[in-house]
């Protein structure tokens, strides 16, 4: 006889989903592909060939740049940090090294024109709430990225019905 709550003893089954993994600049052309925040970081702040050369093939339409506005207040806060280092305003690159210097983060510009030039890349920015009925679909049917023509970012909008809940 079982016990009860048996089953919240046993460990859990893993599923796992093979994503075949490329490297940046052998992204084909027409291939919609997540930005997080790492790959604007890398790519503003010059560390990153390969991120910069992303951002550029996003902004020509080749590859289709998709973004949440969560990822943009994280880059935006990250160059934000950056910039401070950089100006000797804080030693430590974490927010709380900030309390208490707002009138020196007030005179920063540079990570706001970094930030400004995100919403001129041609990439789709959405909230996280339509991005994640986007990714349920594209997990529903196998193959999806590849299936995905070269059109504008409306219409893949429209297609997958991300402004449905």
């Amino acid at each position: 006889m079982r016990k009860r709550g048996y089953a919240l003893l046993k460990k859990p089954r893993l599923r796992t989903v093979s994503v075949p993994v490329n490297r940046l600049p052998n992204l084909p052309a027409g291939t919609d592909a997540f930005l997080d925040a790492i790959v604007f970081i890398y790519a503003f702040s010059g560390h990153s060939n390969e991120c910069h050369n992303l951002l550029r093939r996003c902004s020509t339409e080749k590859v289709c740049g998709i973004t949440t506005l969560e990822v943009i207040n994280e880059v935006t806060h990250r160059l934000m940090l950056a910039e401070t280092m950089t100006k000797g305003i804080i030693k430590k690159g974490n927010g709380s090294a900030l309390k208490g210097k707002w009138r020196d983060v007030a005179k920063l510009t540079e990570y706001w024109i970094l930030k400004e030039r995100i919403f001129g890349l041609n990439i789709l920015i959405t909230g996280s709430a339509r991005l994640s009925v986007f990714l349920r679909h594209v997990r529903s049917r196998p193959g999806l990225t590849a299936e995905l023509d070269n059109t504008n970012v409306l219409q893949r909008v429209k297609r997958h019905r991300i402004n449905k809940r």
